[in-house]
């Protein structure tokens, strides 16, 4: 895409402009079906977007149909986006970046992945190097995932507060302290001398899809004399392998380009290694943050969400997890914490994007006992967890939520029943996601503190339709789609006897989502059925929803019902259970069917037949803009701005009045209402006897 003419060397280059000029980068952001991630990286270019920024281009390479549409959608957002399309098909990250280099005339261009977000200050760090070393022609930031410069979040922090840390770090110190020669310059946040680029020819092509070419050109840079840098005061979210994650052939491009890359600058690289590791960059970082934050102050977050568990097939969880990473991209400073064994609960296999790291606490022991942290509210996740989070919320004069997803009265068979509705007198207040669930909780709470309804969306990014789906009269073999889900009372009988019959005796294929725990009818014939094993990522489910015809769910009941959502949102008819938290979004007869004899296969049957003759449904556009979670976002900044101020005493005073609990409780409540009111006069003997016998150190 560019020439190939020799660089020039010299130290004198005219193209760094004075320090009193502005400088002036384009923003080139390379695509390939990645719609759900150019949402948020464009939003986070247009939060930090500054005169300093000419156009954002965006190469759309190969995408399909729909992604594309979606991406060019997303890119009218911002009026200083520019949609282009490479020719042809996929042709990876570098001729991608070189043909929107090309569309340039910015004396800086910066190279961003769609996974790769944006933080406060960091186009003006990735450009100041340049204005101190006219040999500096590639700088990058640090971030959570970028191979030699990896500095993980650490626990409670999201990559918002990483990169205040790691400005707070360097904030009285000179220019030149800033910086630190990289072994090597990471792609996924790129800032290149464009100058440098041209003449070096722009990325090689000779790296196919990807995986090599920013450590190329730097490796070009190095033989030339000319240097790459790391920005120490730069810190950026990347998830990784945002694009080639799905690629089936990942690996071994990888290896075949590390192959290339030692055969061509074995020596460059191993002479570069040595020189950087007189300074290495991520250690030298970690010593600056730890001197910057020598003061023990506790960690102050606005929302702190209390997990029991971690994993990546417990649905619920999802929506706490997305809830937090909408807040923090939001300004709320969010975070969760995971009570219990991380490594058991599945934290490795959780695999959606994570702006955050979770804070752990093996035991609610140690939870209650922990005052490096500081929160504004504190929200319980199930009822198991209220009394827990309450006392702990109490502790620290912060509001208590309690965010309920399902009619938690029912679960365990009803064994619980009591506990739950003993859990409602905790906390200031409830929030709920449908209709049904809200009218169910409102009977177990005072009149005057009704719960809040806010609910659950998906991902319009994510989960959309096909634009090739034919009415399903139309083909030769429709297809049913169910799942067979670990947690009781989801219908999963119904399911299997509604498929066994379809398949045995009609033409239909059926796609299974399955927990490992269900094992498949022996007699059912392979071809007639695929499977797909949960846990699965949100993508990988959002493409499998699109190739079904009718989704069928049989629960028993559903706080909201999120996956025949999803279904629905991928142009699926929906045949369900009457469960509760459907009703919101399912229309009984216009894009789905509701079934009310729920013991009845039959009348499942006749209701996905009934779907064959129409074609996909819509997906309700008034539905999509009023369910979403920047309702949460809005819902939680009313909370924690709220100008009411927390009162003790009418706590107190909740605690005294609850007469029903069990005498666990009742005890409890007592020993900690008695500790608030006298803990100022006690002797310190008393006080921290008191303190052991509940269990924290406050």
């Amino acid at each position: 895409m560019f020439p190939r003419v020799n660089v020039n060397t010299s130290a004198k280059d005219n193209s760094v402009p004075p320090e009193d000029l502005h400088i002036v980068c384009d923003i080139v952001i390379p695509i390939h079906n990645a719609a759900h991630w150019v949402d948020w990286c464009i939003d986070e270019v247009i939060r930090y977007d500054s005169n300093l920024v000419g156009r954002v281009i965006l190469v759309d390479d190969g995408s399909n149909q729909e992604q594309s549409q979606l991406i060019k959608q997303i890119s009218q957002r911002f009026h200083k986006a520019l949609f282009v399309q490479t020719p042809g098909t996929d042709h990876g990250f570098g001729i991608a970046c070189n043909h929107g280099a090309s569309l340039s005339s910015a004396p800086y261009l910066l190279f961003l992945n769609t996974d790769c977000l944006l933080t406060e200050g960091c186009l003006e760090s990735l450009l100041a190097p340049f204005n101190q070393d006219p040999n500096i022609v590639l700088s990058c930031p640090v971030s959570n995932n970028s191979p030699a410069l990896t500095l993980p979040m650490f626990p409670g922090y999201s990559y918002v507060d990483m990169n205040r840390l790691c400005q707070d770090a360097f904030i009285h110190h000179p220019p030149e302290n800033k910086v630190l020669d990289a072994c090597t310059v990471v792609g996924n946040c790129l800032m290149v001398r464009k100058n440098f680029f041209e003449k070096a020819g722009g990325f090689d092509m000779v790296w196919g899809k990807g995986y090599g070419e920013e450590t190329d050109l730097h490796m070009k840079a190095f033989s030339l004399g000319l240097r790459g840098v790391v920005a120490l005061n730069s810190y950026v979210y990347h998830f990784g392998s945002g694009t080639f994650q799905y690629e089936a052939e990942q690996e071994q491009i990888k290896k075949r380009n590390y192959t290339l890359f030692m055969s061509k600058w074995a020596k460059e690289y191993q002479s570069l290694a040595k020189q950087c590791s007189k300074k290495p960059p991520i250690p030298q970082l970690k010593k600056h943050i730890q001197k910057s934050i020598q003061v023990a102050n506790p960690l102050e977050i606005d929302v702190l969400f209390y997990l029991p568990a971690l994993n990546q097939s417990t649905g619920g969880i999802h929506a706490v997890v997305a809830i937090c990473n909408a807040l923090i991209r939001a300004g709320v400073r969010a975070g969760c914490v995971v009570v219990g064994d991380i490594r058991r609960s599945g934290s490795n296999a959780y695999q959606e994007p994570l702006l955050f790291e979770f804070l752990h606490h093996p035991t609610n022991q140690h939870f209650l006992a922990d005052k490096n942290i500081a929160p504004k509210i504190v929200v319980s996740t199930i009822f198991t967890s209220a009394p827990i989070v309450n006392q702990y919320a109490l502790a620290r004069c912060a509001r208590h939520l309690q965010y309920i997803q399902g009619y938690e009265a029912y679960f365990d068979a009803g064994r619980r029943f009591n506990e739950f509705v003993e859990a409602l007198q905790f906390g200031d207040a409830v929030i709920t996601t449908s209709r049904w669930l809200e009218k169910m909780i409102s009977r177990h709470l005072p009149q005057d503190t009704p719960p809040f309804r806010i609910p659950l969306g998906v991902n319009e990014y994510v989960f959309y339709p096909s634009n090739q789906k034919l009415q399903i009269s139309k083909k030769a073999c429709p297809v049913i789609g169910a799942v067979l889900r670990s947690v009781p009372d989801k219908g999963q009988g119904m399911v299997l006897e509604v498929i066994d019959r379809l398949i045995k005796c009609e033409n239909f294929h059926a796609i299974i989502f399955r927990s490992a725990s269900y094992t498949i009818p022996t007699w059912w014939l392979p071809e007639k059925y695929t499977i797909v094993e949960l846990p699965a990522e949100q993508l990988s489910i959002a493409q499998t929803l699109r190739g079904i015809d009718v989704f069928l769910d049989a629960s028993l009941h559903e706080g909201f019902g999120l996956m025949p959502l999803e279904a629905l949102a991928c142009g699926c008819w929906v045949v369900c259970s009457d469960s509760g938290g459907v009703r919101d979004f399912i229309k009984d007869g216009e894009n789905g069917f509701i079934v009310r004899e729920v013991s009845d296969p039959e009348v499942y049957i006749q209701k996905i037949k009934a779907s064959l003759n129409l074609p996909p449904p819509e997906y309700n556009e008034e539905y999509r803009s009023s369910h979403s979670v920047e309702q949460y976002v809005a819902k939680i900044k009313e909370f924690v701005r709220s100008p009411v101020p927390y009162n003790r005493e009418v706590r107190l005073q909740q605690i005294a009045e609850i007469h029903d609990l069990p005498i666990l409780f009742r005890f409890y409540g007592m020993l900690l209402t008695a500790y608030m009111k006298i803990q100022p006069r006690i002797p310190r003997r008393i006080h921290l006897a008191l303190q052991a016998l509940l269990g924290q150190s406050m």
